[in-house]
């Protein structure tokens, strides 16, 4: 009985250590996209990628950082803003599906699609939070009309 009990203690110990290193490759992970979408946004002019236009004229009236968009965070604070972005990310660029998740934290490319389509949900039935987001498209075109007559 011994032996099993010292075999389980060091199954478990192992997969302790198993969960730590997968913590860490997560986080590595994450870090590497950071420094992807650094060195991208290095390379272009700002104005130029869709992701920052998008993102300023949805962070005049949501206020949420770039970096908590990216985050595996479920907080309604967090999410919409950034299903509005997916919104218009879909509409605006020329992203596959599978690239605007990447851009907003690795997301999958059905998430993208369910974002698009809850917010085209949200501006059926709610006329305020449609006012809202013709608010938000007027300012990513007249920031797509700047960038094209530059």
């Amino acid at each position: 009985m011994d032996i099993i009990h010292q075999l389980r203690g060091g199954f478990q110990s192992q997969h302790s250590v198993i969960d730590k290193k997968n913590k860490e490759i997560q986080g590595l992970k994450l870090r590497i996209m950071q420094l992807e979408r650094m060195l991208i946004k290095r390379d272009m002019p700002e104005a130029i990628l869709p992701e920052k236009i998008i993102y300023d004229a949805v962070n005049y009236f949501y206020e949420c950082p770039f970096e908590a968009m990216c985050t595996n965070s479920r907080l309604r604070l967090i999410t919409f803003p950034r299903q509005i972005n997916m919104y218009f990310m879909c509409k605006y660029s020329q992203y596959s599906l599978s690239k605007i998740g990447s851009v907003y934290g690795n997301r999958h490319y059905s998430t993208v699609i369910h974002s698009r389509d809850c917010i085209e949900g949200y501006i059926s039935i709610d006329n305020k939070f449609k006012k809202r987001m013709e608010d938000i498209d007027s300012m990513i075109n007249t920031q797509l009309r700047e960038v094209v007559y530059k």
